[in-house]
């Protein structure tokens, strides 16, 4: 039953994966810093406050809560999962791996955007990236069929 959107769901982890490899790519090779490629897309630096903001630790939160957003029809799937299919014990391996690795990349590409455009970041990262960017607009369109793969 869901071996018929394998193919699809394969195509989402690699454009999420893209997206993150090019960001961590722009960011170790400054591109966008001061006397970068794309310096004149660079907002601010980073800044990194000396106290908690509890309000800005529940707007992160919230953030990483869109990373889940997709995963609502999980029961549906494991409800259409045969056991005979996938025995309890693999589908347990397989969920408690995947939502870590899920969590992991989320926050890699949260950090890396925070680090590459600073307190300017915007909410959608990739807006942050110049529109003659080549990796950028590969990502963008890997987002894209990230996105309707998931749905």
């Amino acid at each position: 039953a869901l071996s018929s959107i394998a193919n699809v769901a394969r195509i989402g982890i690699v454009g999420v994966v893209y997206t993150m490899c090019f960001m961590l790519y722009r960011y170790f090779t400054g591109a966008y810093e001061l006397s970068g490629h794309f310096s004149q897309h660079r907002g601010s630096k980073p800044i990194f406050g000396t106290h908690l903001n509890p309000m800005k630790t529940f707007r992160y939160l919230a953030l990483m809560n869109g990373c889940y957003q997709a995963h609502y029809n999980a029961p549906r799937f494991f409800g259409a999962i045969s056991l005979r299919q996938l025995p309890m014990h693999r589908f347990r391996i397989l969920a408690f791996t995947a939502f870590p690795v899920a969590a992991l990349v989320g926050i890699i590409i949260s950090v890396t955007g925070f680090l590459t455009f600073g307190n300017t970041c915007r909410a959608v990262v990739l807006n942050n990236y110049a529109p003659n960017d080549l990796l950028a607009t590969l990502g963008r369109v890997a987002t894209m069929l990230s996105l309707t793969a998931s749905y």
